[in-house]
């Protein structure tokens, strides 16, 4: 199983150039961990010191939001795409 992870462009500099990244992880929990296993300089940027992920980031699965308190659990399915971005602030 392969799912597509795309990392906001201001993220890339610390995953060796790359936004895309493949990853055989079956939940979103699991896509987290993969990345910083394979990038460690993303670890303060994607999770806090108790290891959740940081309260300023989103997640879209195939387009679509995933709720915060579930997504770490969710079941991913082959093909699908994961999307970290940033939450934009502002008044």
């Amino acid at each position: 199983m392969k799912v597509l992870v795309q990392l906001p462009p201001g993220l890339s500099r610390y995953s060796d150039g790359e936004e895309f990244h493949e990853s055989t992880a079956q939940t979103v929990g699991e896509v987290l961990a993969d990345l910083v296993e394979r990038f460690p300089e993303l670890e303060s940027r994607l999770l806090d010191p108790t290891r959740e992920m940081r309260s300023y980031l989103m997640v879209f699965r195939n387009g679509e939001v995933m709720p915060r308190d579930t997504m770490s659990q969710c079941e991913l399915s082959d093909g699908d795409t994961v999307r970290l971005m940033f939450m934009a602030g502002g008044g």
